[in-house]
């Protein structure tokens, strides 16, 4: 019952004294926000915010199947990230290759299904037992330093979480006509070593 969500967003907004420009939606979801996207026209006060995805909703090519939901998805400014894929020869290379073999876009992230076992194997590598699952646990951390793919340097931190990373960020934009949409990657967030974290503009745009 998606305009009962709705109503509760509109009145959750309604509640906050303070100015729209500081207010914003955030859906986390899958392919159903589309349907958030299509009742939320009728909702005035989600109107006039900004809207925010996950990385689910970000750079998926159903928010632009409907014309209307791919309209209201722009008024919304809607925006998201995805994981950053490094402008390199490696990377371009295999987006390449992916791209003419399934014939149409593909999300950023399926790139990181190249670098796990990539990395993986690097860490294994460097055991005296490759079956000791003990040693691996113990030795990921400095295993995954010594690993550099398609992604970038695969470094992980004592979360097991990546320590330099970056995001690309997209949000919902008029195409070439203007009934038509597309997703454009507008900026980058940077994570590298040395330096501090920072946002850059990305110098063009992707259909």
């Amino acid at each position: 019952d998606w305009e009962s969500v709705l109503a509760k967003a509109s009145t959750a907004v309604n509640s906050l004294e303070m100015e729209k420009d500081r207010v914003a939606v955030v859906i986390i979801s899958f392919d159903e926000a589309t349907k958030i996207l299509e009742h939320s026209a009728t909702t005035d006060q989600l109107n006039d915010i900004r809207w925010f995805s996950s990385e689910t909703i970000t750079y998926n090519p159903v928010i632009l199947e409907d014309q209307q939901i791919a309209q209201n998805a722009f008024e919304k400014n809607l925006t998201g990230v995805t994981f950053g894929i490094p402008d390199s020869e490696l990377s371009n290379s295999v987006q390449a290759e992916i791209a003419t073999f399934a014939g149409s876009d593909f999300h950023p992230d399926a790139l990181f299904a190249y670098d796990i076992p990539g990395m993986l194997a690097t860490a294994i590598d460097q055991l005296d037992d490759p079956y000791q699952i003990d040693e691996l646990l113990a030795t990921m951390i400095e295993g995954s330093s010594l690993y550099a793919g398609i992604t970038g340097w695969a470094y992980l931190n004592e979360q097991g979480d990546r320590k330099y990373y970056h995001y690309d960020i997209w949000n919902v934009q008029q195409g070439e006509t203007p009934d038509s949409y597309k997703w454009n990657r507008t900026a980058k967030f940077l994570n590298n070593p040395g330096i501090p974290a920072y946002i850059t503009p990305f110098a063009t745009t992707v259909d």
